[in-house]
């Protein structure tokens, strides 16, 4: 049972489109989230994660800009997970 509900998560992460509409979506969560943060620190390094994210996006490479939110959503993670 266990392996089946895996196989099923990868296929629906599988089937997501990784397109325009979809990393802004995401885009605009990440910059909610950003807002939020107060630690100086942590807003440097999103900053840095965010310039990239929306780069890729301007250049069209969604996959890149993806991946760059996926990083930063990992530091928000981090973040929360040690107070």
């Amino acid at each position: 049972p266990a392996v089946e509900g895996f196989e099923a998560a990868i296929a629906r992460a599988a089937a997501v489109r990784v397109d325009k509409p979809f990393v802004k979506r995401k885009l605009t969560r990440f910059n909610a989230a950003f807002d939020a943060v107060a630690d100086a620190a942590l807003r440097e390094r999103l900053d840095d994660v965010a310039g990239r994210a929306t780069r890729d996006f301007a250049a069209g490479r969604y996959e890149a800009a993806n991946r760059a939110l996926n990083q930063g959503f990992a530091l928000l993670n981090k973040d929360r997970g040690s107070r």
